[in-house]
Parts: C-alpha cells; structure tokens; sequence
C-alpha cells in the first residue's frame, strides 16, 4: 500500500440524504456529513461532505480534513484515524484509490459508528460473527496470526499510529501520522497476503 495521492478538493452542491456525522477533534463551526449523490442511490457510492459557513466540499481522504480539526490527545488521533475504517464509514470515500478496515479481534468490538448508519451488507457479515469476517478474528486466531491493537505515540507535535488493516485479500501494517490540525500520512511498514488460519475467512462485502 502507497500513500494515496490527494484528489482535488472541489466545491459541490449538498446532497440527500444526508446522516451528520460525529467526530469530537472538528472545529466550531464545521460540519460533517456522509451523502449519497443524487441519481446513484447505492451504499458504496455514498461521500463524505465538510460543511463550513456557506461552503460545502467533497472529503476525498482523511488529508483534506487538515484544517477543519483539532487534534489535542492520543484518543483523538486514533479516532481520526479509525473515521477512515470503522464500518460506518469504510465506503465513504469513493475518490480513493483505497478502501480498507482495521483488523480486530471480537473482544475488542466497533463501538464508535461516527453517528453513521452501518449499510446493511457490511452490518449483516459483522453481524454473523465469523472469525474474519470484516477483520474482526476471532481471538486464538488474532493470537495465531501475531497480530496487534493499535499503538499511538507522540512524536514532536505529531501523533504516530501503527495499526493493522485488510484490504481486500491483503493485510498491511501501516504507519499514519496525524498532526494537530488534521495533517495526515500514512505508508505501509508491513505486507501479507492475508493468512490462512484455521477456522478464519476474511471477508469483506464485494459490491465496492
């Protein structure tokens, strides 16, 4: 995995419907929320939309948030990070080359949604409760596959992030860097076709 290259962020009139979205780092005044394009009423071709006085801009990757964030604590880095990956929120940005989610284990379930609501397809495979499905192993198989929960340490004013994630059948370990006003990379240190562990099938919902 190499890091995306931003699209252009570009001025758009609002969109229905839309779901506000809760992210606790945004500064006042600024709004977020998850829409479907008129014409493509489809799960994975809903985006992320910043509203900001009068102004409201497509959200192609969590690096055109720099700027409308605050960013004071570790917990708050990981959340921004997370708001790319949790299940509410994975197929919003329909303007990057990726779509990945974090690899977990089913005693550390999602409990942040982002105010969102989780499409069905992704919320029913969670909901089957499979090891691998949507990341989420099974904890003999998170200890077998020497996998980890993510870490967060500062660095300067930065915060550093190592988490795992699965993109389609590939797991990385990436490094993502958050600085105080949402600047954000990230690079993969790490790359695995994910492994075949017993009684564990990665899945992911394949209508992206």
């Amino acid at each position: 995995m190499t890091e995306d290259q931003a699209p252009e962020i570009f001025k758009v009139d609002s969109q229905t419907p839309q779901q506000k979205l809760l992210l606790s780092a945004l500064n006042q005044g600024t709004k977020l929320y998850v829409t479907t394009p008129a014409g493509i009423p489809t799960e994975a071709s809903r985006q992320i939309e910043v509203q900001y006085g009068n102004k409201t801009r497509i959200v192609g990757d969590l690096d055109q948030l720099a700027g409308f964030v605050h960013i004071t604590s570790a917990a708050q880095a990981l959340e921004f990070v997370r708001f790319r990956t949790s299940p509410a929120t994975w197929l919003n940005w329909p303007r990057s080359r990726y779509r990945f989610v974090e690899v977990t284990d089913q005693e550390h379930p999602w409990r942040d949604d982002y105010g969102a609501k989780i499409d069905i397809s992704t919320k029913s495979l969670i909901e089957d409760n499979r090891s691998g499905d949507f990341g989420i192993l099974s904890p003999d198989a998170f200890r077998v596959g020497k996998f980890s929960h993510p870490t967060v340490h500062r660095k300067g004013k930065n915060y550093i992030i190592d988490r795992w994630v699965l993109q389609e059948s590939t797991v990385f370990k990436i490094r993502e860097t958050v600085g105080p006003l949402g600047e954000y990379t990230r690079r993969s240190t790490q790359q695995l076709s994910a492994p075949n562990i017993p009684g564990t099938q990665w899945r992911l919902p394949t209508y992206y």
